[in-house]
């Protein structure tokens, strides 16, 4: 499952967005694992709080088997499950076979937070070494390469260009010829435009959040100030929501999604940046992202992409790709190599043996009519669940 989190001073904004777009926020402690959540809620979705239970279980183990059917007792296509941002580390230690992802809810909502609702303090910098593609040996770039083809399920051709594209940006920008690579990812929802550039931060070995800027946020004509930060003087002044999402992050990847929602002005900030590498916030600071994956995504058509987004920017993109939904093929790769690493972590997590030898692992899946990866994901999971509590 994904796990939700939230900034402890943005909880009543959250609140209060999730009322207004039918959501439930409902803490853990209400439920009992065995009530139908949209029938009691009447809502289309529900999220539960488990920042509580997951601070008692750090303390004390002894209730984590239970705790851990207790999330499988929720259909995780409806009950989705959110914690403060502090703890979501701890609660993918406590339960790494159920836990595959952490999701910001603000950033994947595409929610501006007013600043009333963000905490004046700013995270220290990641300490650690930032990781870029350009740092990599050649052994460790081929098995980056290696990794990604395998991971990432169709889109062959674009598989195949990105290696050799990737190729000729470590040449060059040893060279000093080549700042930035930019991907442009174009198509419809769920076919993993967003998941390259999520591949691409995993397999440079990194241990924290991915960098991401979502272009939704940017459309009003004063976005500029929000990504690099209001003027000096301006009350609330800040160095800008991209330096903070960079300083979090230790790889040298860079999401951008829903490019087509942004303003001219922010457009027009990336055509300096992929030119020169470089940008400078507004309190003066230069911000060198010299070997850095930009990978911009958007769910526009290709006829639609010549026409919205600035014939300049076009021509300073490294790569433009249309993605289209997988073939019932690779979905059927993707099935087995999925419950193949269920297994694997489950095997690994409760110490047993399952006897996978009698189980349809494709059966009840209308692959035809599942074209977005997320759903079918989704429903792997389910049928996983009902795999195991039926052996």
């Amino acid at each position: 499952m994904d796990l939700f989190t939230y900034k402890k001073s943005s909880f009543q904004y959250i609140k209060n967005h999730m009322d207004e777009h039918r959501r439930v926020f409902v803490s853990a402690a209400k439920l009992d694992g065995n009530q139908n959540l949209q029938d009691s809620y009447e809502y289309d979705e529900v999220y539960v709080d488990i920042t509580t239970a997951i601070k008692l279980l750090d303390k004390s183990q002894d209730n984590l088997y239970h705790f851990e059917r207790f999330f499988y007792a929720f259909d995780f296509g409806v009950c989705n499950f959110i914690i403060v941002e502090e703890l979501a580390e701890t609660a993918q230690s406590l339960f790494p076979f159920v836990i595959e992802e952490v999701i910001d809810y603000v950033d994947e909502h595409n929610i501006e937070i007013p600043k009333e609702f963000i905490e004046d303090s700013i995270e220290p910098k990641n300490e650690g070494k930032l990781i870029r593609i350009t740092d990599l040996d050649e052994h460790k770039f081929e098995e980056l390469n290696s990794n990604f083809a395998n991971e990432l399920f169709g889109h062959d051709i674009f598989k195949a260009d990105l290696k050799c594209d990737l190729e000729k940006f470590r040449l060059f920008n040893k060279l000093g010829e080549h700042p930035i690579y930019s991907v442009f990812l174009l198509g419809p929802s769920g076919v993993g435009k967003t998941h390259v550039a999520r591949l691409l931060h995993n397999n440079l070995t990194s241990n924290g959040k991915l960098a991401k800027i979502n272009f939704g946020n940017y459309s009003s004509k004063d976005s500029l100030n929000s990504l690099i930060g209001s003027p000096r003087g301006y009350v609330g002044s800040d160095s800008g929501e991209i330096l903070e999402k960079l300083k979090k992050s230790d790889t040298g990847v860079l999401l951008v999604d829903e490019f087509e929602k942004a303003d001219d002005k922010v457009m027009n900030f990336f055509l300096e940046l992929l030119e020169d590498g470089k940008f400078t916030t507004s309190q003066g600071k230069v911000v060198d992202l010299n070997g850095y994956i930009v990978v911009f995504t958007s769910n526009l058509s290709e006829n639609h992409f010549k026409t919205q987004v600035i014939p300049e920017l076009q021509s300073r993109l490294d790569c433009i790709s249309s993605f289209e939904p997988v073939s019932e093929y690779e979905k059927k790769k993707y099935i087995t190599s999925r419950f193949d690493s269920l297994v694997k972590k489950y095997e690994e997590h409760f110490d047993v043996k399952l006897d996978v030898s009698a189980c349809d692992f494709y059966s009840d899946f209308e692959l035809v009519q599942i074209s977005n990866m997320r759903m079918l994901n989704r429903a792997i999971r389910n049928k996983f669940k009902d795999f195991v509590y039926s052996t």
